[in-house]
Formats: structure tokens, C-alpha cells, sequence
């Protein structure tokens, strides 16, 4: 009991003092140092998903591992596609920030497990 308060405790201090992990594939696998910034296009950035319906079907589905989020999940680790200002849409060929398809952004019809994914469309 004992060692894990004192692995809690540690892994506390490590994010409160900036250190971030990220074991997933959506950015290369490693350790980050978060600096507080005004976030910019192409910085990446640390989130804690929120307790919403579709984190929760994520996690269910194995999209996300479990975590400390709102959501139960783990935290994410993303690159800034888009600032105010830029005109971001979704439609059946991917996101568009000011008009121009971001690489990989095209909607899956299935998971790879086979499951139907729902299509989110934003209009143009």
C-alpha cells in the first residue's frame, strides 16, 4: 500500500513539475517537457479528455486506455491544426482548415475491428 501512495505521489511531482509521457501512436512515443505558452499552429499540445458520451465509447471500444481524465481516459497528445481565425470543416474527405484537407483526416466507414464508425459532418 505503502509503495503505491509513494508511486502516486511521484507521478504527481512529475507532472506537476512538467514532464509529460506519451506512450500512444498519435505523436512519436516519448518524454515531453509542457511549457506554459500561448498555444501556436504546429505546437503540441496535452489534453485531458472531458467526461463526454463519445470519450466514454472510445474507451470502451479500446481507442483509449484508461486514465486520470474527466473522461477515465488517458491523456492525449495532439498537434495544433488550427488557430481563431482559420475556417475549419469536416465533410467525407477529412478536415479542412482554410479550404485545404489535412493529411490523414479522411473519416473511416469501420473501426478495425469492423465496427461501423459514425460520419460528424460540419459543413463547408
Amino acid at each position: 500500500m505503502l509503495g503505491c501512495l509513494a508511486g502516486v505521489a511521484g507521478m504527481w511531482v512529475v507532472c506537476a513539475i512538467g514532464l509529460r509521457v506519451n506512450g500512444t501512436d498519435s505523436e512519436p512515443i516519448g518524454i515531453y517537457w509542457a511549457v506554459s505558452k500561448v498555444p501556436a499552429k504546429g505546437d503540441l499540445v496535452f489534453v485531458l479528455p472531458p467526461a463526454l458520451p463519445i470519450f466514454r465509447l472510445a474507451k470502451e471500444r479500446g481507442y483509449l486506455a484508461a486514465g486520470p481524465s474527466p473522461a477515465g481516459t488517458c491523456g492525449l497528445i495532439k498537434q495544433i491544426a488550427a488557430v481563431g481565425g482559420d475556417r475549419v470543416s469536416i465533410d467525407r474527405e477529412g478536415v479542412r482548415v482554410n479550404g485545404l484537407v489535412l493529411k490523414n483526416s479522411a473519416p473511416r466507414l469501420t473501426d478495425e475491428a469492423g465496427r461501423l464508425m459514425q460520419l460528424h459532418s460540419s459543413g463547408r
